[in-house]
């Protein structure tokens, strides 16, 4: 299946129905490492158009999509972990700066439910942690419906911080020019 495509040279756009949803949010997948060797992944949740990523994708086509990243991801990260000799997982970061009631409606959680336990069911050791930044109090609401469907362990490695506790926070976890310079970093290869 995938990880044989993603093995035989597969790169990251070519994955079905990719461009599709790129052209409703911005995603920056395994764009650098943490201080622990972890691949970033910043993802601008807060950017979605609701409305464009309903009209181009139906749930199965993002239920594809994820599968294909989260093997994608996994498979990266084995081929770090056996090059290097550590564990390497992924580290996310989710912007929710823009985050409203469109985004925590009952369609998203529809659409989203049946991928949120994927990682942890099939990729139990994928995730190193992840932060929620400029969260607001919708993301909150949000975090409620999510927070179940998760193991403790995932509930744990996830951190939400508010727009007052944004500022540097990732320096905590990775080097400057890991980082984007609109999170404290220097890194500019991400366009904000």
């Amino acid at each position: 299946g995938f990880r044989k495509q993603i093995a035989s040279g597969l790169v990251y756009n070519e994955i079905p129905n990719i461009k599709e949803l790129f052209t409703t949010v911005a995603v920056s997948n395994a764009h650098s490492r943490t201080k622990a060797g972890d691949l970033m992944t910043f993802i601008d949740y807060g950017s979605l158009d609701v409305n464009k990523f309903f009209k181009l994708l139906d749930n199965s086509q993002y239920f594809d999509i994820n599968n294909f990243i989260l093997e994608y991801v996994s498979y990266h990260s084995d081929k770090l972990t056996q090059e290097t000799g550590a564990l390497v997982r992924q580290f996310m970061v989710i912007d929710a700066g823009g985050i409203g009631l469109a985004h925590v409606s009952l369609r998203m959680f529809i659409r989203f439910k049946p991928i949120m336990p994927l990682a942890d069911l099939y990729y139990p050791e994928l995730l190193g942690g992840a932060r929620v930044l400029n969260a607001a109090w919708a993301l909150h609401q949000g975090w409620k419906l999510v927070k179940p469907l998760l193991s403790k362990q995932i509930q744990d490695m996830v951190g939400i911080l508010d727009c007052k506790h944004t500022p540097g926070a990732l320096l905590k976890v990775a080097d400057p020019e890991a980082v984007p310079d609109f999170y404290g970093g220097t890194c500019t290869t991400i366009p904000r």
